[in-house]
């Protein structure tokens, strides 16, 4: 009996007391992402790149397929856990937080900022959000906005500099953007 393995062109004579083995770094890299594809519902990415040099290789050289992000909340070290990462994309959520040094180092890398929810932020944190998303934000696809419930903050027209191409999903709680209409 001939064994044909997926790697290469080896074959194997087998004969029944022999049993033909193939170790997992055998697989192609398309035989790997097929597995993570299946496996992506249950597992941590995180996880993944941490088995070997292959499988962390595999995993970066296809962020998108696997859809890849970095999660930063208001516990995570941004500036430290972009140092460390490969350039994936950014999605920020924080709830109710009196710090925004997070955000803002995050908000520094408009071009990968995917998603965007500040729910609760007070109204000093809610500001200097506003005042550090003047720019385009090439890759935002979604945004959810709701301030603290102190007073309604205006957006300015200058927000995103009007420009937000990918963005799909917008959310405005208890703040005025006459901007809007430019945006969209």
């Amino acid at each position: 009996m001939y064994v044909h393995y997926l790697h290469g062109n080896l074959h194997r004579k087998v004969d029944q007391c022999d049993v033909a083995r193939m170790t997992i770094d055998m697989l192609p890299d398309v035989a790997l992402l097929r597995i993570f594809d299946f496996y992506m519902d249950g597992v941590n990415w995180h996880t993944l790149v941490h088995v070997c040099r292959n499988w962390r290789y595999v995993v970066f050289q296809s962020p998108r397929r696997l859809g890849l992000q970095l999660l930063c909340e208001s516990t995570t070290p941004v500036r430290e856990t972009l140092d460390v990462w490969p350039p994936l994309p950014i999605v920020l959520s924080y709830i109710w937080d009196n710090d925004d040094t997070n955000i803002l180092a995050a908000l520094e890398h408009v071009d990968r900022i995917s998603e965007v929810t500040l729910h609760l932020v007070p109204r000093r944190q809610f500001e200097n959000v506003l005042a550090a998303m003047q720019k385009p934000f090439p890759a935002l696809t979604n945004l959810y906005l709701c301030p603290e419930d102190e007073t309604v903050p205006i957006i300015p027209d200058s927000f995103l500099s009007g420009s937000a191409p990918r963005l799909q999903s917008l959310y405005f709680d208890g703040v005025v953007f006459p901007g809007l209409p430019k945006l969209l």
